[in-house]
C-alpha cells in the first residue's frame, strides 16, 4: 500500500438472485360457493319442468275422462296433484269429480262453481230466436263422432242457460249428430222433452226455438 494511504475496507459487491417468487393465491369462498349451488339451481329448474309437464298431463287425462263421459263445460286446473274444477250448476257435481278422482295420478279434487249468474233474463225468453242466432247456434261445428271443438261446447252451454232461463222454451236439435246434440243439453240438466232431435243434412249441428207446446 502506498505511503499516505488509508486502509478501507471494501463492501463486497450484493448479488442479485434470479430465482422467481410466486405467490399462492387460495380460492376464494365465493367460488366454491358458486361451484355448489350450480348443479342446486339446474336441479332446481328441472323439478319444475318436470312438475310442470306432470300437471299438464294430468289435466289432459282429466278432460279426457270428463268428455268420454259426456260431462261438458268443466274446466280444470292443477296444483301438483290437486285438482280444482269448476262445474256449471246445472251439472252434476258428483259425477264430475268422481270422474276427476279416479283419473291415475289425482291425489285429491278440490270443487267450485261456474255461471252462477245467468246472463239471461226473462226478457230475452221473448224472442228465444233471436238470441239463439247471437250465440251462433245455427252452425255447431263438430270434430268427429260426439265430439266438439270448444268454441261449440260454448254455443252449447250458451244454450242451456237460456232453456234454463225460460221456462217454456223448447229446442230442436238438428245438422249432424243430433242425439248427441240432445244428450250435450241434457248433461247440462235440460229436461229430454224439452228438446226434439230432427236429422238433417249438413256436417254442423243446428239449435233452434220451437213455437207450441210441443216440438
Amino acid at each position: 500500500m502506498p505511503p499516505g494511504t488509508k486502509n478501507v475496507p471494501t463492501t463486497p459487491p450484493k448479488t442479485v438472485s434470479s430465482q422467481r417468487v410466486y405467490a399462492r393465491h387460495s380460492l376464494g369462498g365465493t367460488w366454491w360457493l358458486g361451484l355448489l349451488l350450480i348443479p342446486l339451481v339446474v336441479a332446481l329448474l328441472l323439478t319444475v319442468l318436470r312438475h310442470g309437464a306432470m300437471q299438464d298431463d294430468l289435466r289432459a287425462e282429466s278432460l279426457k275422462a270428463l268428455d268420454a263421459r259426456g260431462i261438458h263445460g268443466v274446466t280444470v286446473t292443477f296444483n301438483g296433484r290437486t285438482a280444482t274444477i269448476g262445474i256449471p250448476i246445472w251439472l252434476d257435481q258428483n259425477a264430475a269429480r268422481t270422474t276427476v278422482e279416479n283419473v291415475d295420478g289425482v291425489s285429491s279434487v278440490l270443487v267450485g262453481t261456474l255461471d252462477a249468474n245467468n246472463p239471461y233474463t226473462p226478457s230475452d225468453c221473448a224472442k228465444p230466436q233471436a238470441v239463439l242466432k247471437d250465440i251462433g247456434s245455427s252452425s255447431i261445428a263438430l270434430t268427429g263422432l260426439s265430439k266438439m271443438p270448444a268454441a261449440s261446447v260454448s254455443k252449447m252451454r250458451s244454450v242451456a242457460q237460456l232453456i234454463n232461463a225460460c221456462d217454456q222454451l223448447r229446442v230442436a236439435v238438428g245438422g249432424a249428430q243430433p242425439s248427441y246434440l240432445k244428450r250435450v243439453l241434457v248433461d247440462y240438466h235440460i229436461e229430454a222433452n224439452r228438446i226434439v232431435a230432427r236429422p238433417s243434412s249438413g256436417t254442423a249441428g243446428t239449435v233452434r226455438a220451437v213455437k207450441g207446446d210441443r216440438p
